[in-house]
């Protein structure tokens, strides 16, 4: 498994969101890109799923992809269960083993109390276990979540958390998000962005202040 990011740039209009993004990830846990709103990171991860394209630069990776974007599209008037088949279907299983593959990730995700529910009837902690539970599908060997712990109350947030661990013993996970201490808990390297480019990276050890090494990175940018 590989994600290879190589001068990646991409604009809106007149405005340039990612500029000359590159790195490679070839081991399995947790990255994370912190950064304020507008750094770009919903956008690197749209690109590296193939959901949008890069103006400039490639991204190769050597796995299947499971995406949970900021805004998981839930329709709502489907059912748990209804919304897995779906996505189990467009991810190309079939009879007993798409049947099996649902149920492990309504496990894992710990779903099974809402799995006959409709959407519109679940918290927003069901709801984003449940977009979770969709990405988990097929066990994608490079896993991209965008603000995955965004809305969650605490107990919501060490659930999740903890699905996301485990999923990083078997895939590479990368982690969207401006929550700093959430990130410094999980993940293995973080990548600081702001304004469309990577300002630094760090390796996360016990001892590491990523508040500190934050602010120094890009506090001139927050003044």
């Amino acid at each position: 498994m590989v994600v290879s990011v190589n001068n990646i740039s991409r604009n809106y209009g007149s405005k340039k969101v990612l500029e000359n993004i590159s790195f490679t990830l070839a081991n399995n846990g947790v990255y994370g890109f912190l950064g304020p709103n507008g750094a770009g990171k919903s956008t690197l991860l749209k690109i590296i799923s193939g959901f949008k394209y890069p103006d400039e630069g490639t991204v190769r990776t050597g796995s299947l992809i499971g995406y949970l974007p900021e805004n998981s599209p839930l329709d709502r008037n489907l059912s748990v269960y209804e919304f897995l088949f779906l996505f189990a279907s467009m991810k190309g299983l079939k009879g007993m083993e798409k049947t099996a593959e649902i149920q492990r990730v309504v496990d894992l995700c710990s779903i099974q109390d809402v799995a006959c529910f409709r959407m519109d009837t679940l918290s927003r902690g069901y709801r984003q276990r449940t977009g979770l539970a969709q990405a988990l599908l097929n066990h994608p060997g490079i896993l991209l979540l965008d603000e995955p712990l965004s809305g969650l109350d605490p107990e919501q947030v060490v659930s999740v958390r903890k699905i996301i661990k485990n999923a990083a013993e078997e895939s590479i996970v990368l982690i969207s998000s401006h929550n700093l201490k959430e990130l410094e808990q999980m993940s293995s390297r973080i990548f600081i962005m702001n304004k469309g480019r990577i300002e630094a990276q760090t390796e996360i050890s016990d001892d590491f202040n990523l508040e500190e090494f934050y602010l120094k990175t890009i506090g001139s940018f927050l003044q």
